[in-house]
């Protein structure tokens, strides 16, 4: 099983690190910038239109199907 470990830093700081690994194996490094994650808005949960399959429902359709707050039993 492969042991995961996770770098941070400058790319000055990385290639310190980086150095001190053995060099008789392969090694796969994924580059995520810390500034580009903070200036990112997270995706909404949902949006119009995000479920085209519904269109053909009607508010009866949705009246239906909410809960009343009744006890199923279950």
């Amino acid at each position: 099983m492969t042991h995961v470990q996770v770098y941070e830093g400058t790319p000055e700081q990385l290639v310190k690190e980086l150095s001190k690994l053995p060099s008789t194996r392969k090694y796969k490094i994924t580059v995520t910038p810390k500034d580009a994650e903070a200036t990112q808005n997270p995706p909404p949960m949902m949006t119009f239109g995000m479920f085209p399959q519904l269109q053909a429902l009607t508010e009866e359709d949705f009246k239906s199907a909410e809960g009343r707050g009744e006890d199923t039993g279950l």
